[in-house]
This record gives C-alpha cells, structure tokens and sequence, in this order.
C-alpha cells in the first residue's frame, strides 16, 4: 500500500523541507521515488493520494523553476471526458498539470488523473515486454474444454471471491477513458466516474451490466470471434479466478498492472491503450507478455492458462488439468464434475 511504502510522516518532511539546501540531483531522486511509489502501490485513502500528488507536484515545479503566473492550466474542456483515448501528454501539458495541482486551491482530480495516468504509461512503456506463446501440443480442443467449464461452473458462481469486479472491470475498460480511473484506491468503485463522464445517460450505460443473469452474459459471449471482445475476456477471465478462489490472483486493469510487480504468479492484464487500443496478455517477474490482435477470447485465456502451468503455479493446476489436452485429470480433481 502507498501508505506503507511512503509513510505520512515522510510525506510531511517532504513537504516542508527546504529544498534550498539540499542538492537538486537528490530531489529528483525524490520526485522519481514518490512518481514510482504513486505507481506501483494502491492507496488505501484518495486523499492520501491526492496529498503525495500535491507534494510531488510542488517538487517538481522547484526543480524545474516553474513560473506558476505564466503557465496556463490544462483545458478539460479541449478533451472529452467520454472517449476511449488519454490527451497526449507532451512536456508542456505536464508542466501544465504540474501547475495547477501545485497552486489549485480547488477541485484539480482531473489533472491529478491525468498526470498520473502519464507517469504509469512511463513506468509500464520502461519495463520488459515480449509476446506471449501458444500451447504445442494443443491439438484444438482446449478451447471447447474450456468453455465447457466455464459455463458448468458458471450456474453456481457466486463471485465470492472478487465480488462485483467483474462490472467494475468492464466499466473501467469499456465505458471509461484510462485517466480517467487511473487514482482509483482500494475499495473504490468506479460509479462516480460514470456519473462525471456520462451525466445523463449513466443508468443507460451501467444497467445493461448488472441486469442480465449469468446465462444471459453467456449465451452473448462470441467466444470464437477473431479479436478481442473486452468485455467476454473479462467474464472468461473473472470466472476462472473464481474458479481459483484466492486473492494473491487477480485480473490486472489497467494502472494496477504496476501494482505487485514482484508477484510470483502469473497475472491476466487487460489495458486501454493511450490511443484507444485494448491489450491483454499476462505479467509474470514484471515482464509483460502481450497476446498477438488477433486471437479469440478463449484463446487468449488460454495461453495465461498455459503460463501458470509453464511456471508450475499450483492455484491454477485443477483448471489446467481440465482444459489441456496434454495432462491427466486427477481422480480428486474437484473441477471434474464442470467437465462434462
């Protein structure tokens, strides 16, 4: 957590220290360590956050002598807060941004949005990238196996374990521009964000989301369908980790795909793009591996499937038992009975 890492106390020397006395090099340092913290760690409190924003911001206009009388703020209204894009972010709109969260007596969340949603598209373009790979030896069927248990296992999903993730995730991804989520803290849900980005037409947008039953979600999931279908790779996703039952796996959004990086487990990442593309593949040792434009649903599922067994991950061995070809379903196997 960000409160963890980066401790109220340290926060408050920060913002009162003098900087004048120390050398610059050491406070770009700190400004890097405080933008790196913002990124890989959840807020418990968005006020919190919005606190370590607000000092980093002051930091950073010192180090680069910012004239705050002669830098106008950023225009919200030039971008639309309804769109699948993130305005571009060249260094004039961040010395901008970092202007106006500097000085801003008032309401400046979305340049905070904004700013940080340019440090996490930072971070992420910095780390390792490499494509992510098929399964050998399947010969084709996997993908019916999977979607068979899928559908057995979703008539008694409750979705104890993630809850109502599955429509946060879809809001977020679908309906939302990517800064626009990027300061969501833990436990947030993304509601209000609907309501700002769609203010007379958020019920229309939201319903269609949590009124149909699960066999309604299902029987609309174009499991074959050549691309990516953001919101049937979310429901495929989010009923294996049911499936699987433990916190320490998730389905990473977005930002949070910088959370955790040293997590030994293979994650499932899905991520609107700056330019209103979708990505998803799966993090493992803070490495991205990115699924190819082209492939399905299910397929795209199973090659994180695969991932997990590659790496010998035992939260997923029952599911990959069920759904690969290549292996032996044990006889104590309690998924056997969602393989019919």
């Amino acid at each position: 957590m960000l409160e963890d890492v980066l401790h109220p106390k340290k926060l408050y020397w920060l913002a009162h220290a003098e900087m004048r006395s120390a050398d610059p090099l050491h406070w770009r340092g700190v400004a890097a360590l405080i933008a790196d913290c913002m990124c890989r760690h959840r807020a418990r409190s968005a006020l919190y956050l919005s606190e370590v924003m607000k000092v980093y911001c002051s930091i950073c206009s010192q180090i680069e002598g910012i004239d705050h009388f002669g830098t106008t703020a950023f225009n919200f209204n030039e971008c639309v807060l309804v769109g699948n894009s993130t305005p571009a972010c060249d260094a004039n709109v961040v010395r901008r941004l970092v202007s106006e969260i500097t000085v801003s007596t008032g309401n400046s969340s979305n340049a905070q949005r904004l700013l940080l949603a340019h440090l996490q598209v930072t971070l992420f373009a910095s780390l390792a990238h490499a494509e992510s790979e098929p399964d050998p030896d399947d010969d084709g069927s996997n993908n019916d196996r999977l979607v068979r248990l899928l559908v057995n296992f979703s008539n008694e999903c409750t979705f104890k374990t993630h809850g109502d993730f599955l429509v946060h995730a879809v809001l977020i991804v679908t309906k939302l521009p990517p800064w626009v989520s990027s300061m969501l803290c833990e436990n947030d849900m993304p509601y209000p964000l609907m309501v700002q980005s769609y203010p007379t037409t958020v019920n229309k947008e939201v319903r269609p989301l949590l009124d149909p039953s699960m066999d309604e979600r299902l029987l609309a999931v174009r499991w074959d369908a050549p691309g990516l279908v953001p919101a049937d790779y979310i429901l495929a996703v989010s009923l294996v980790l049911e499936i699987v039952a433990s916190p320490s796996m998730a389905l990473l959004v977005n930002g949070t795909m910088l959370h955790n990086l040293g997590s030994p487990e293979p994650q499932p990442f899905i991520v609107r793009n700056s330019d209103a593309s979708v990505s998803t593949g799966c993090r493992h040792n803070s490495v991205f591996y990115h699924d190819d434009t082209s492939l399905t649903t299910v397929e795209r599922v199973l090659r994180w499937l695969r991932f997990t067994h590659a790496t010998g991950s035992t939260l997923t061995a029952s599911t990959c038992e069920i759904v690969m070809n290549n292996l032996t379903v044990s006889a104590r196997n309690p998924l056997r009975k969602y393989a019919l």
